[in-house]
């Protein structure tokens, strides 16, 4: 599970999806693939997907829907949300050589088509004004301001946007609300995630990533980004906010 860090390096990109596919593979030989998690969730920085559910609870989801997330690396949670939802997703993250190995995975993964990975910063980002019906970010690096005036300026009257963070995050809940607020969104929600044991088939994808980058000295960086999964470590906070109508 590739979590933070900043852009990969050229030769890293291919050994990054090389692994992941390789680690889905053995993975695939013993253990279902799960919906929506083609990689096992090593592609996904949060390992409770339950958190992911709750995060978008808001909505009644549909095809016609659309979705975009902010800073979404490997593309991991757009993928998730897509196949768990139908609704179309795009995936939005600067780092273009990250997001570069975030599409090879995707091309080797039977993921739902609506699907897709854009070359954008939070701000400004590269969408029309009014496209999107829900924005989602989880752990955002960016300014609470930029993301805030962005997702207001994406979204479509009466859409949702969905924040999650981390302990570690905790501490900027106030000021992301009081940027919401001032943003101009509406009907602000703040919720105390609480502690969730990831699903078994995290821990043993991220013991078989280990394995197969062993030995690959290109790797090394690699394997200090596969941290310990967010679920592990502390519980989290989530703000949900609304465009007004």
């Amino acid at each position: 599970m590739v979590s933070g860090g900043g852009d990969l390096g050229a030769a890293e990109v291919g050994v990054l999806a090389e692994a992941f596919a390789q680690a889905a593979r053995e993975m695939r030989r013993s253990v279902p693939v799960p919906k929506g998690a083609p990689y096992y969730g090593l592609d996904i920085g949060l390992s409770d997907l339950t958190a992911l559910d709750l995060l978008c609870r808001e909505g009644i989801f549909r095809k016609y829907q659309s979705a975009a997330v902010l800073e979404c690396g490997l593309g991991g949670t757009a993928r998730w949300w897509s196949a768990r939802f139908g609704c179309r997703v795009v995936g939005f993250d600067a780092r273009h050589r990250l997001l570069a190995a975030g599409r090879r995975l995707q091309e080797g993964a039977p993921v739902a088509p609506r699907a897709e990975l854009a070359c954008s910063r939070p701000a400004p980002l590269a969408a029309s004004a009014e496209t999107f019906t829900h924005v989602w970010c989880v752990d955002p690096g960016s300014a609470a301001e930029d993301i805030a005036a962005e997702a207001l300026r994406v979204l479509r009257p009466s859409g949702f946007f969905g924040l999650h963070g981390s302990e570690c995050w905790a501490g900027e809940v106030e000021r992301w609300e009081a940027a919401l607020g001032a943003a101009g969104f509406v009907a602000l929600e703040r919720r105390r995630v609480p502690l969730v044991e990831p699903p078994s088939y995290v821990a043993a994808a991220r013991t078989v990533l280990r394995h197969v980058l062993e030995g690959r000295p290109e790797a090394a960086r690699l394997a200090a980004l596969c941290g310990e999964p967010q679920a592990l470590r502390a519980t989290a906070v989530q703000l949900i906010a609304q465009r007004p109508s």
